[in-house]
């Protein structure tokens, strides 16, 4: 309910210039980048897997409006910085990755591939803070039913296996990038 009334009201979303700017101004560019004043800043009108897009050409920068839920706000600057640094690197190459690591930038905005953080995935589910989440206390893999299990982590173990028996947790308490895995119930 809250996501939709943000996406209703594109005053409340955040300021995707200010963000642009700050991060032109402030991350280590290794080649000079567009500024904020020349560079066309748009939220997604579609909602798709994309997260964003830059055509280095156009000098356009596309954000999805997914971001403009008040939980994601956080993750903005990581995104843009990617989006950003496609104007120096098109694809997402070794400098590419190398850059984003020394500019502080989180391992889930590295690749489009890259797994998504708790809180992104857990928007993207559509979940509340509250969900039935559950984490392998080995691999670190989340997983989320919507209801109570008694289960052990596919990854760590082919069958069931009682040192990887998943354990709740609440969204804040994912501190990894998440990794979706499978269920083992009890035999």
């Amino acid at each position: 309910m809250q996501q939709l009334e943000l996406l209703a009201n594109p005053s409340t979303a955040p300021d995707l210039r200010a963000i642009y700017a700050q991060l032109h101004d402030t991350l280590p560019w290794p080649r000079p980048i567009p500024p904020s004043e020349s560079v066309r800043l748009k939220w997604k009108a579609r909602h798709s897997r994309v997260l964003g897009s830059c055509r280095p050409k156009s000098e356009l920068i596309k954000v999805n409006r997914i971001y403009q839920d008040e939980r994601l706000h956080q993750e903005l600057p990581d995104l843009m910085a990617h989006e950003m640094a496609h104007f120096i690197w098109p694809n997402h190459g070794p400098e590419f990755k190398a850059f984003l690591r020394r500019a502080g930038i989180s391992s889930s905005y590295m690749h489009s591939r890259s797994d998504p953080s708790a809180t992104l995935w857990l928007v993207l589910m559509g979940h509340e803070p509250d969900a039935y989440l559950w984490q392998c206390p080995a691999c670190l893999a989340v997983r989320d039913t919507g209801y109570r299990v008694t289960a052990s982590c596919g990854r760590c173990a082919p069958r069931w296996d009682r040192r990887y028996v998943l354990k709740r947790i609440r969204m804040n308490e994912i501190t990894s990038p998440v990794r979706l895995t499978t269920l083992r119930p009890v035999q």
